[in-house]
C-alpha cells in the first residue's frame, strides 16, 4: 500500500475499535474525481472478547485486503481509505468515481474468500464525511501515533526510554492571551516555558533531539504564537505527559504540536 498509512484504537459505538487510515488523504480530501464511498463489511470467525480478530484470522484478512485493493485502485477507478474492525466486524472502505458495479466487483472478490459473510453498499459521499469523521483519527488518537513514531525513531537509535531527560515540547494558539493562558497552566504542572512567539515548522527539529512528533494541526505556526517548553520526563510515559498538553491546548482554543527529546543510551 502506498500512502502514510497508520493503525490506532478507539471505541466505536461503545466497542473497542481498531482503525487502519491513509493519514496521506487527509491533504487532498475531498477528491471532487471520487464522490462515492464503497464499503465491504465481513463477518470474523471467531473474534476476540473484545470484538476484534485473532492474529490467525488476520493472515486471511490481509489476503482479502489484498484482492481488494488491487481490483478497486488498479485501475485508478478507486482509492483505498483504510478500514475498521470493531464488535466482531472487519469493514474496508473505498472511495469511488462511480458506485456502479461496486457490489458486483465486490462479490468476484468475495467468491474467493466463501468462507466470509458479508455486505458491500455505496453511498453518495462527496464531502468525504466518512474518511474525515470517522477513519480519520482525533487530536488524541494522532497524538498517539506520533509518540510511536517517535519512541521508535529513538529505539532505532540505542535510546534507553526509561531514563529520564529534558523533553522538549510545542504547541501554537491563534492569539497572545490564550498563549498565556496555557503557559501559566503548564508552568503549574511543572514545566518550564523557555520561549514564546517562536514558532517551529514540521521538520525543525532541535539539534540533538530525536525527531518531533505532531500532527501540526490548529491554527497556523506562521500566523499564530507558539510556545516552547519543556520538562524532565522519561520518553516511556510519553502519552501520559502529552495527552493532558493536548487536552489543555484544545481547551485554550490552540493544538499541541508535538515533542522531541536528545538521546540517551
Amino acid at each position: 500500500m502506498s500512502g502514510n498509512w497508520d493503525t490506532y484504537f478507539c471505541q466505536v459505538d461503545g466497542h473497542p475499535a481498531a482503525i487502519l487510515v491513509d493519514l496521506a488523504l487527509a491533504d487532498v480530501a475531498p477528491l471532487a474525481a471520487f464522490p462515492v464511498m464503497g464499503y465491504l463489511s465481513v463477518s470474523l470467525h471467531s473474534p476476540d472478547e473484545h470484538g476484534l480478530p485473532l492474529q490467525e484470522e488476520y493472515e486471511r484478512l490481509g489476503a482479502l485486503e489484498d484482492h481488494l485493493e488491487s481490483a478497486f485502485t488498479a485501475d485508478s477507478a478507486g482509492l483505498y481509505a483504510g478500514r475498521s474492525a470493531t464488535a466482531g466486524h472487519f469493514d474496508f472502505f473505498f472511495y469511488l468515481q462511480s458506485g456502479e458495479r461496486w457490489g458486483e466487483r465486490a462479490a468476484r472478490i468475495m467468491a474467493l474468500f466463501p468462507e466470509y459473510e458479508w455486505e458491500a453498499g455505496s453511498q453518495s459521499d462527496a464531502q468525504w464525511e466518512n474518511y474525515i469523521c470517522f477513519l480519520f483519527p482525533d487530536e488524541y488518537a494522532m497524538n498517539g501515533m506520533q509518540n510511536r513514531r517517535a519512541l521508535r525513531k529513538l529505539e532505532d537509535q540505542d535510546d534507553d526510554p526509561e531514563k529520564s531527560r529534558d523533553i522538549e515540547h510545542w504547541a501554537v494558539f491563534p492569539h497572545t492571551a490564550a498563549a498565556g493562558e496555557f503557559a501559566r497552566a503548564i508552568r503549574d504542572n511543572g514545566f518550564t516555558v523557555l520561549e514564546e512567539s517562536a514558532p517551529i515548522a514540521a521538520g525543525d527539529v532541535p539539534e540533538g533531539a530525536s525527531g518531533v512528533a505532531g500532527d501540526m494541526s490548529g491554527p497556523s505556526p506562521e500566523t499564530g504564537i507558539s510556545i516552547h517548553f519543556s520538562r524532565p520526563d522519561a520518553p516511556e510515559d510519553i502519552d501520559a505527559v502529552t495527552y493532558p498538553l493536548v487536552a489543555l491546548a484544545l481547551t485554550h482554543g490552540g493544538a499541541y504540536q508535538g515533542w522531541a527529546c536528545p538521546v540517551v543510551a
